[in-house]
C-alpha cells in the first residue's frame, strides 16, 4: 500500500451500490476535487511516497489534471470504466484521481491477481481502458482472452516503449481544471472487488459523493474502500501533522 510522505464501455454490471449520503452530511466537492484544492494550498510539501516514487502536493495536483485532460481528449468520460493493474504506488493514486475526476469509473485491480480471479474482475469491470504496469505485463499476456472486446491497453511507467499513458498525459497542461471538466458528485468513481465466502468475486461501486462523505467520517466506510479512504483523509489533513503518506 501507499504511504502518505477510445472505445466505449458496454453496459456495465450494476453491482451493489451503497446507500446515499444525506445531503446535510455530504461534503462539498468530490475527493479528487478536494485533493486538487489541497495541492494548490500545500505546494511543494510531500504528499505521497512509496515504491521508490514520491509526489509533492503540487505534483499530485498537476498529474491529476493532466490525466483528466488526457482522458477527455481520448474520448473517455462519464459512462466509461478504466481498470488499473498497477502496483500500489504514488503514480497509481495520481492516475485514479485524474481519471475519476474526468468522470470515469475506475476499477483498481489487485496487482497480485492472476488467472481466474483476474479474468473474473475484468469481466465484472468491462473496462474500455486497461492501464498496466509493465512489470505486470505477464499477468495480461497469460490471459488475453479475459479482456473484453474493444478494450484499449495502455502502459504506465518505465519498461514499455509504446502506448505509455504517463508520457502521453505529460503533453497536457497541469493547471487546475475548470468546472466543465469535473465529474458529477453522483457519478460512479470507484469499483472495488471482494471475494464472498463461496470465493465468488463481486464488485462494489462507490460514487464521488460517497467517497467524500466516507473521507470526512460523515458515513461508515465499507471495508472494500477503507484503505483508499484513509489515504484520502490523510491527504486532506495536510502536511502539518505528518510526513508524506507512505505506501508500503
Amino acid at each position: 500500500m501507499l504511504n502518505t510522505a477510445p472505445g466505449r464501455t458496454p453496459p456495465r454490471p450494476a453491482g451493489p451500490r451503497f446507500g446515499a449520503v444525506p445531503a446535510a452530511d455530504a461534503p462539498c466537492g468530490s475527493l479528487p476535487e478536494r485533493i486538487a484544492a489541497c495541492a494548490a494550498l500545500h505546494g511543494a510539501a510531500p504528499a505521497l511516497a512509496g515504491s521508490g516514487e514520491a509526489l509533492s502536493y503540487a505534483e499530485l495536483g498537476a498529474a491529476q489534471a493532466r490525466y483528466a485532460r488526457w482522458a477527455r481528449a481520448e474520448g473517455y468520460g462519464p459512462g466509461t470504466t478504466a481498470a488499473l493493474l498497477m502496483a500500489d504506488r504514488p503514480g497509481r493514486h495520481a492516475l485514479w484521481l485524474g481519471l475519476a475526476r474526468a468522470g470515469l469509473r475506475v476499477a483498481l485491480l489487485d496487482p497480485a491477481a492472476r488467472g481466474w480471479p483476474l479474468a473474473r474482475c475484468l469481466a465484472l469491470a468491462a473496462p474500455a481502458l486497461l492501464v498496466v504496469d509493465p512489470a505486470l505485463a505477464e499477468a495480461v499476456a497469460a490471459r488475453p482472452a479475459a479482456l473484453p472486446p474493444g478494450t484499449a491497453v495502455r502502459w504506465h511507467g518505465p519498461g514499455a516503449d509504446l502506448a505509455r499513458l504517463d508520457l502521453e498525459a505529460a503533453e497536457y497542461g497541469g493547471e487546475p481544471l475548470g468546472e466543465a471538466e469535473m465529474a458529477s458528485p453522483d457519478g460512479a468513481a470507484l469499483l472495488a472487488f471482494t471475494a464472498d465466502p463461496s470465493v465468488r468475486w463481486a464488485g462494489a461501486e462507490a460514487s464521488h459523493g460517497q467517497l467524500a462523505a466516507w473521507t470526512e467520517g460523515a458515513a461508515p466506510c465499507p471495508p472494500a474502500f477503507r484503505a483508499l479512504v484513509e489515504i484520502g483523509a490523510r491527504l486532506l489533513a495536510g502536511p502539518a501533522e505528518r510526513s508524506a503518506c507512505g505506501l508500503t
